[in-house]
């Protein structure tokens, strides 16, 4: 099966290039068909802080679609922040969304809001709508009520990654309504976070995050489970998805540096990866922009773990603090002291 990716915007057409010409002339099946981003402030929220990722124009951005428009790969433009209905219904988001669709020219909308759905579908009754991560689909239920809008794909909930019976069964639906599933594959955020919905609505108001990291990462330095319990799916472990019958995978990473989308496509190219997992990871800490020093998990040694992931939250504690055991054991997972000493003073 050929597993084909999303990948984030840095808006470098040398990083494109780069990565493309990597892949020319070689025995891979695995492909790029997809970069999503947005503009860094713009009326409607995307997902992300305004300062967390690269700053561009209209302009330069014209330029960039129209590099990879050439090149065979398709835009999907962010409009995921939890929007408010009297901005939805403004004529700055009209102007906006008429600017992404027939100057810009998306090729599909990455959509939370029903509302916003509503009110795209009004102006635009054949542009490809993605129902976002953010809007926390988890089984078939949660997708229903988003069908009327003619939807080609949906980024489920982080932790359905992890929740293979309901997995298998949103496919299967899925399947048979014509619509695709793409799995965030580089995820680190914290299992079942009870703060997932106040930080996305803080992003979408343009406040700055960093508290909601830091409370994140404190949660995973102090109780290292949390570190393997996240929804990760590492290159050699994509096999396990492609026999649900799902190939669509999303590369989480438009604040980190551009840069790192080469080693990090590289890796799911192949589909292994012999390096430190937390490299892959779009884990984000104000304090430690170099996280990749503080926390080593060696990816080769996680071989079996996701395969023998117990479907009952209930267990799932016990079976990652075992395998973190013997991890340690071995010397492929290490915390260093500064992180220890850094976020132990904060719980």
């Amino acid at each position: 099966m050929i597993n084909k990716f999303t990948i984030p915007a840095h808006w470098d057409k040398k990083i494109i290039k780069e990565i493309l010409d990597h892949r020319s002339g070689k025995d891979l099946k695995n492909e790029i068909d997809e970069i999503y981003g947005s503009l860094p402030k713009p009326i409607l929220g995307h997902g992300r802080t305004p300062n967390s990722v690269v700053q561009i124009t209209q302009k330069e951005a014209l330029d960039f679609k129209k590099y990879i428009s050439k090149r065979g790969i398709e835009f999907a433009y962010l409009l995921n922040g939890p929007a408010k209905k009297n901005i939805i219904h403004s004529k700055k988001s009209d102007e906006y969304l008429d600017w992404i669709m027939n100057e810009f020219r998306a090729d599909s909308l990455t959509i939370t809001s029903i509302e916003l759905m509503k009110r795209v579908r009004q102006l635009n009754n054949s542009i490809k709508i993605n129902v976002s991560t953010i809007a926390g689909i988890k089984n078939v239920t949660d997708l229903v009520k988003y069908l009327e809008f003619g939807i080609s794909k949906i980024i489920p909930h982080h932790d359905t990654n992890r929740n293979f019976s309901d997995l298998e069964i949103l496919q299967k639906f899925c399947t048979k309504e014509k619509i695709e599933i793409e799995l965030l594959a580089t995820e680190s955020c914290l299992r079942e976070c009870p703060n997932r919905w106040r930080h996305y609505s803080a992003i979408a108001n343009f406040k700055d995050d960093a508290s909601f990291h830091i409370n994140c990462n404190t949660k995973k330095i102090n109780h290292p489970s949390n570190l393997l319990k996240a929804n990760f799916i590492r290159p050699e472990d994509l096999k396990i998805y492609n026999n649900i019958g799902i190939n669509r995978f999303k590369i989480t990473g438009r604040s980190k540096p551009k840069e790192w989308i080469t080693e990090v496509i590289q890796a799911y190219f192949v589909e292994e990866y012999s390096g430190n997992l937390v490299r892959l990871l779009g884990i984000s800490v104000p304090k430690f922009p170099i996280i990749w020093n503080e926390i080593f998990i060696s990816n080769k040694s996680l071989k079996g773990f996701l395969k023998n992931f117990p479907d009952n939250s209930q267990q799932e504690e016990r079976y990652c603090l075992n395998w973190l055991e013997q991890l340690s054991k071995n010397g492929d997972f290490k915390l260093s002291e500064e992180i220890i000493n850094e976020y132990t003073k904060t719980e």
